[in-house]
């Protein structure tokens, strides 16, 4: 389908409304290139945006569904102390915690699907 919304290489999250119409929620896409959350935050402000939040599982899976399997991605979740913030600022507790995550000292939070679709932050 045509994607009228997003500059080219990166991808729509699109959300239908009550009539059944896709309403477009941003865009996105990753680096060609392993980078530090630090770099990848830069670079998604440089172009208008921030790193990926994810407020429920639909745009979990979207953000899975974009990325290839056993490639991690950062989200922009970050820890401040003990608590957990998005990059838009948000703290909703929405949460896909891998068993024994989060991790103690670990600040920045990252998914990946591994086998089939198992996947976990």
């Amino acid at each position: 389908s045509a994607n009228c919304f997003c500059p080219s290489g990166l991808t729509p999250y699109v959300v239908p409304n009550s009539k059944g119409r896709d309403l477009p929620m941003g865009c996105y896409g990753g680096s060609a290139t392993p980078t530090v959350y630090d770099d990848a935050s830069q670079k998604c402000r440089a172009q208008g945006g921030f790193v990926a939040t994810v407020h429920d599982s639909d745009k979990n899976f979207f953000l899975l569904s974009i990325f290839p399997p056993k490639n991690p991605h950062w989200l922009g979740l970050k820890r401040y102390g003990s608590q957990f913030v998005w990059s838009d600022g948000s703290n909703d507790g929405y949460t896909w915690w891998a068993p024994s995550n989060p991790i103690d000292g670990l600040n920045c939070v990252y998914a990946q699907h591994t086998v089939g679709f198992n996947t976990g932050w």
